[in-house]
């Protein structure tokens, strides 16, 4: 009886993918068999929609039987030499890895402890959950890859696949089910969300837990060899706006919408938003301060506009929601953004959950005044979410006491150093009214050698709320999202009483992307 096998088809391949692939160093023939012959095999995933800035394709890559020295390098088969194209594509960089000529021919180094797992990543995961998913966001692209290549209705997601002797394999369906997804991570590797999320990206893959090889990185590293490595030349900052469309695997798996956020459903239709504020516990490091009054001035602002385009604004209204994240599990904070209109949020961890907010949506991020890292910005904009920003006045009372306690147990160059820091901040925070963006501790030259400390501190600020610049913030985004576009007059009015309004304000900045 003749045991039948199911493979993928090979793809019609256009010009420029045929191009693509010749680029990357694969052979882009007819399938040839080699018996199962282990001799060497890469396996890349392609969106031909989702390229590099260069315009080359963007691939998930699977380089199979790889190994990691005592020292933490990882060791290929040595075929992978004649592909530095596909390497550099892949984000792998040659001059960073070892090339072994004996596993050409043997999946497993001397010595070397063999582990099943298909380990996702390049790198040892950082914990702090905001830095690991800088570290892990591309798996969520190659999420959709992977699903993606066995489903005929996208055409434009495809596999290839390529053994040692420059001849095709045969890509099978189902290849990411039997995966065994891993990944390297330091030996505190607790956080709840991590592990929450972890279990969302990588359980639907392989159908089994992810697995944590912990890595000591002041100790040596047992040699292992491992059935593959994963990576994607992809970070948080380079993904394009609409790289996570409607119908994306890793949002549709978890029936989440990527629907754009319109509330009202026609003209005259009641449009009530949803205003969600991300909390911080009272009196932590960037906790928000003003938020009632925020609220008063909000309802008094939306009265004035009722007043003046009662036809527009009368079936409109804000619905408030306070929320601290630490108390509730991730599939609530999932939920809470996909309901979410207006996020206002102060800068901090919980802010990497914008990932779920539905497009059209948008955020108000408030920062300490001298700190400012757009690393939300970025990930707002891959997500097609409207980014506004906007700084606190300066603490001074909480800044000068965290530098100045800190200063026990400084060598007198470092309470020199810290000084210097302090009378910066101090001036440029007399300054604020006119430039709020007067001084950014993120700069080394500005922080001297006392960069980790004056970073701490200058988180530590209370925010105070900037309320009237946020609460034109947010009735402008009110009036986009409830389509409250009127006549040519009114729109003429309406822009007129804003500019009026920018102009009285004081303090405070606003941009938007």
């Amino acid at each position: 009886m003749t045991t039948m096998t199911t493979t993928i088809p090979p793809p019609v391949m256009s010009e420029e993918l045929r191009a693509d692939l010749t680029f990357m160093g694969l052979p882009p023939v007819q399938p040839t068999s080699l018996n199962g012959k282990w001799q060497g095999r890469v396996d890349v995933w392609y969106n031909t929609q989702f390229r590099l800035p260069s315009g080359r394709l963007r691939p998930l890559c699977q380089l199979h039987h790889v190994c990691q020295d005592e020292l933490g390098r990882w060791v290929l088969p040595g075929w992978y030499e004649t592909l530095p194209i596909l390497l550099k594509v892949c984000g792998i960089k040659a001059s960073e890895v070892i090339f072994a000529p004996v596993l050409n021919t043997e999946p497993v180094l001397p010595n070397y402890r063999l582990s099943p797992m298909d380990v996702f990543g390049l790198k040892v995961a950082r914990n702090h959950f905001p830095h690991w998913m800088q570290d892990m966001f591309w798996v969520i692209q190659a999420y959709d890859m992977l699903l993606g290549a066995d489903n005929p209705a996208k055409p434009h997601i495809g596999q290839h696949c390529a053994h040692a002797n420059a001849s095709l394999c045969h890509p099978e369906p189902g290849h990411a089910a039997r995966l065994q997804p891993g990944l390297l991570v330091q030996p505190d590797f607790k956080q709840s969300w991590i592990n929450s999320f972890s279990e969302l990206v990588f359980t639907p893959l392989g159908g089994r837990p992810l697995q944590n090889l912990v890595r000591h990185s002041a100790e040596a590293f047992q040699p292992t060899c491992f059935h593959s490595l994963l990576n994607m030349n992809m970070m948080y900052d380079t993904a394009p706006g609409g790289t996570f469309h409607a119908d994306h695997a890793f949002y549709r798996s978890l029936n989440l919408s990527r629907a754009e956020r319109i509330v009202r459903q026609g003209p005259r239709q009641p449009c009530a938003v949803q205003l969600t504020v991300l909390t911080r516990p009272a009196n932590a490091s960037r906790s928000l301060l003003g938020v009632a009054e925020l609220e008063a001035l909000l309802q008094h602002d939306l009265e004035e506009q009722r007043t003046l385009f009662p036809h527009l604004w009368s079936t409109t209204s804000v619905v408030w929601r306070h929320v601290l994240f630490d108390d509730i599990p991730l599939r609530d904070q999932i939920q809470e953004m996909q309901q979410a209109d207006i996020v206002i949020a102060p800068h901090g961890a919980a802010n990497i959950n914008w990932m779920f907010l539905r497009p059209g949506s948008a955020v108000i991020e408030i920062f300490p005044f001298g700190y400012y890292p757009d690393m939300y910005r970025m990930l707002a904009n891959t997500v097609d979410v409207h980014y506004n920003m906007t700084v606190a006045a300066p603490d001074e009372e909480r800044f000068a006491y965290c530098m100045r306690r800190r200063g026990s147990v400084e060598t007198k160059a470092q309470r020199q150093a810290r000084d210097i820091v302090l009378r910066r901040w101090q001036a440029a925070a007399l300054r604020f009214e006119d430039s709020p963006l007067g001084i950014d501790l993120q700069e080394k030259s500005v922080a001297e050698d006392i960069y980790p400390e004056s970073r701490m501190c200058v988180r530590s600020q209370l925010l105070h709320i900037p309320v009237r610049r946020v609460a034109d913030i947010i009735v402008d985004k009110v009036r986009t999202i409830c389509q409250l576009d009127g006549d040519s007059l009114e729109d003429a009015a309406w822009q007129k009483s804003m500019s009026r309004r920018r102009r009285n304000r004081r303090g405070g900045l606003e941009e938007e992307y």
